[in-house]
């Protein structure tokens, strides 16, 4: 699921979403990613960039935070 959905279904921005993606995978908590799939049905690779956490609504960004560990639990279950 690639951000903008992520950030569209959560109603945040998809930068936010990347960040904390970032961060998430940075400390293995959610696996990195090599290939996204978009609204569209095709997949992309994922760029790897360094990237740190930056929101500036601490709601948002927890929001978001929370909907990646969710959505973590779901692909461990389905690829783990």
């Amino acid at each position: 699921m690639s951000n903008r959905q992520i950030a569209e279904t959560l109603k945040v921005d998809d930068k936010t979403v990347g960040n904390v993606r970032a961060k998430l995978e940075t400390t293995a908590e959610i696996p990195q990613l090599k290939s996204s799939k978009g609204k569209d049905g095709k997949v992309r690779t994922t760029k790897r960039k360094r990237s740190s956490v930056f929101a500036t609504d601490k709601a948002q960004a927890q929001k978001a935070f929370d909907a990646l560990v969710r959505i973590s639990v779901i692909v461990g279950r389905r690829f783990g």
